[in-house]
């Protein structure tokens, strides 16, 4: 049914609207590239007034980054965000969404600097502040100071240390500390990191400019054990 919808529907059918909305819930889950295509055609038939109008881009930049559309997910993303500025919560969805689809295509840094505000700021969720620091750092293990990608990390691992369900997060963290650790030749502590989560570390509020990849830290934990399966690098890993 959704399907014939998305092809018969004219702008301002609201029930064709609230049924592919539906079917985006569904389909996400097990078909990131389909329900994103949903998403896309949802928009069509939504006003730029429609006040469900900033969740929807939200979620359809979501699945385009987990379908690795890049080219789709910036165009949405930063067009929107150009023209209709967001809350912060919204606004880090939405970047998130973006920079997921990048990393997934290429090893390069992303061509816009993360907002600084999007890491600072307590109203955006613990679990999503440190997706952003991860998949910034993703971009940034080849070219920056490895210390400073280390720290940065650190800081996010942070931002996870009190939180429980937050298994896409935890995976995206893990699989930047193992391309970390490969990049740098650390092949045992990338074996170990292969078989663990994010290493023990107590919160700390990240300073202005924190995940950016601008300050130095501590070096990581000692690895307890290497596992014996082979390490794979971030895009494998979650993001």
């Amino acid at each position: 049914m959704a399907s014939h919808l998305a092809l018969g529907a004219q702008p301002g059918d609201e029930q064709a609207v609230t049924v592919l909305i539906q079917a985006v819930g569904e389909l996400s889950p097990t078909s990131a590239t389909a329900a994103a295509d949903l998403g896309l055609r949802v928009l069509d038939l939504t006003g730029p007034g429609d006040r469900r109008r900033p969740h929807l881009v939200a979620t359809t930049v979501g699945l385009l980054g987990w379908a690795a559309r890049v080219g789709e997910a910036r165009a949405l993303g930063e067009g929107y965000l150009l023209d209709h500025p967001q809350p912060a919560v919204l606004e880090a969805e939405i970047q998130r969404g973006m920079r997921r689809a990048w990393v997934r295509t290429t090893h390069a840094p992303y061509p816009a600097p993360l907002p600084r505000h999007l890491i600072t700021d307590a109203t955006v969720p613990g679990p999503l502040r440190a997706e952003l620091i991860a998949l910034e750092q993703i971009g940034a293990i080849r070219e920056d100071p490895a210390d400073s990608v280390e720290h940065a990390l650190r800081e996010a691992a942070g931002l996870l240390v009190a939180e429980t369900g937050n298994e896409a997060s935890l995976g995206l963290l893990h699989g930047a500390r193992v391309a970390f650790a490969q990049e740098h030749g650390r092949l045992l502590e990338a074996l170990a990191l292969a078989e663990s989560g994010p290493w023990p570390t107590k919160p700390e509020p990240p300073a202005p400019g924190a995940g950016l990849g601008r300050r130095p830290g501590r070096g990581p934990a000692r690895p307890r054990r290497c596992g014996r399966r082979r390490c794979r690098g971030a895009r494998d890993a979650g993001a």
